[in-house]
């Protein structure tokens, strides 16, 4: 576990999923936390770190659906019942499809599918989640259920921007060219000051990239 960002109201967890050694996030305010991509089918460290901060997550958003980013959703539901699951219509879709989810391929993973999401976000969209304005830009090229997720200058990429990394299109539902023309609009909304927080490796400031 590893701490990244303290904000005036806001704090930001990274654990770092297994077994592929992704990035999910927890984004905690007074008013509770949000999961962002819990790609880990043991979920015990997300709990560890929920418990001893006394916290109740509210919300799980998936950046997009595959497996080391998705794969601890249906755990999470189990155990917090009232949790509600945020993500991209084509996420929405993909995330039950275990060849788009990719467990059906990647070793380390059960095959599952992830039913539908409680808030699914067809079109950019901004909503308030524990006391935080989040936006949700729709951002396809990765995967075809790829959003990024933007609050105060922290912006989650998931796969699509990674630091030192170029793209990866080449998996079921990826577009080379969608993806160029969605990472040009993401990094149009960021100012240079603004923090990415990838779905890979660590984080860095847009005007580091």
């Amino acid at each position: 576990m590893v701490d990244i960002l303290q904000g005036d109201n806001y704090k930001i967890k990274r654990i770092i999923n297994k077994p592929v050694s992704s990035n999910c996030y927890i984004v905690c305010s007074k008013s509770g936390g949000v999961i962002i991509d819990p790609g880990s089918p043991d979920i015990t460290d997300i709990e560890l770190f929920l418990s001893k901060n006394c916290m109740v997550p509210r919300f799980i958003i998936l950046t997009h659906e595959h497996c080391d980013h998705s794969s601890g959703v249906n755990q999470l539901r189990e155990i917090y019942p009232e949790i509600k699951l945020i993500c991209s219509s084509g996420c929405n879709k993909a995330m039950a499809d275990s060849a788009y989810n990719l467990s059906e391929y990647f070793e380390g993973y059960e095959t599952y599918a992830v039913q539908c999401a409680e808030y699914e976000i067809r079109s950019n969209k901004s909503m308030s989640l524990i006391d935080l304005d989040f936006k949700f830009i729709i951002s396809l090229g990765h995967s075809v259920g790829g959003m990024t997720v933007f609050f105060d200058n922290n912006v989650f990429t998931g796969d699509l921007i990674i630091p030192e990394t170029k793209v990866i299109t080449t998996l079921k539902g990826g577009d080379k060219s969608l993806a160029e023309e969605s990472r040009k609009k993401v990094l149009k909304e960021c100012s240079d000051n603004y923090i990415i927080l990838p779905g890979h490796g660590g984080i860095i400031k847009k005007i580091e990239l």
